[in-house]
């Protein structure tokens, strides 16, 4: 199943490079949205990451994409790199009971990025993600 996954992305990666080569970065809540989805786990191509960051950026200074998207890609390129993540939106899951978020620069900074652009608190993103990931069962096991 997960070979079909891939194949299926790779095809959708594949026409979505087509269609910025042709028009640049789509247009509307929608199709802005479906690019951000397959860069953001185009993890494969990080030169293409960086390139639809790039465009993205532009989208939202003109107000045709979500500046929490953005976030969600430019974390996930930083955490590819190595680098402290902007928005603290990345996290890894060693093991079924327990989520540990990727490094952050500040978190009093990230918190007033978050907040200028429409997150809850990593404190309060941090625990709903570990609601909604770690089974109940590990519960108390959560730090």
């Amino acid at each position: 199943m997960q070979q079909r996954w891939r194949a299926i992305d790779a095809g959708n990666l594949a026409e979505l490079k087509t269609i910025i080569a042709a028009c640049g970065w789509p247009s509307g809540a929608q199709g802005s949205h479906s690019a951000w989805l397959l860069a953001q786990h185009a993890d494969s191509d990080i030169a293409f990451q960086r390139q639809a960051r790039g465009l993205l950026e532009a989208a939202v200074k003109n107000g045709s994409a979500a500046a929490r998207n953005l976030a969600y890609l430019a974390d996930r390129i930083a955490a590819a790199e190595g680098r402290p993540q902007e928005y603290g939106t990345q996290f890894t899951q060693p093991d079924r009971c327990h989520l540990e978020m990727l490094p952050v620069d500040n978190i009093d900074a990230v918190n007033r990025r978050r907040l200028a652009i429409g997150l809850p608190s990593l404190e309060a993103y941090a625990a709903e993600r570990r609601k909604r990931l770690i089974p109940a069962d590990c519960q108390n096991d959560v730090k």
